[in-house]
């Protein structure tokens, strides 16, 4: 069996977070709510803010 670079492991685990979908109807903290998306890194991420 081969053995895994440090890079390598890298990789899959960028590949694992990068399909991740909002769970439930809040995906905010606890104490924080959404009001509205906004533009990071050239994706649309929810814009949480304090209560």
């Amino acid at each position: 069996m081969p053995k895994t670079t440090k890079k390598q492991k890298k990789k899959t685990k960028a590949k694992k977070t990068k399909g991740k979908k909002m769970k439930g109807k809040n995906p905010c903290w606890k104490g924080y709510q959404m009001v509205g998306m906004k533009k990071k890194g050239g994706r649309s991420v929810p814009n949480c803010v304090p209560k």
